[in-house]
């Protein structure tokens, strides 16, 4: 399972801006429903990407 983490931004004027926040891969084996969640490490990481721009 591969996912990746996206925001888009809209600005007043019309411009829009895409930050990548991260991607979360797990191997076909962890992919049971408890291996969906988020890890705490993923979420620190994706939350250091988040602030930088805002």
């Amino acid at each position: 399972m591969d996912v990746r983490i996206i925001v888009e931004t809209t600005f007043e004027h019309g411009t829009t801006k895409t930050h990548r926040l991260g991607r979360i891969s797990r191997t076909f084996r962890q992919t049971k429903p408890e291996g969906f969640g988020l890890l705490l490490e993923d979420a620190k990481t994706m939350l250091w990407q988040l602030q930088k721009p805002v």
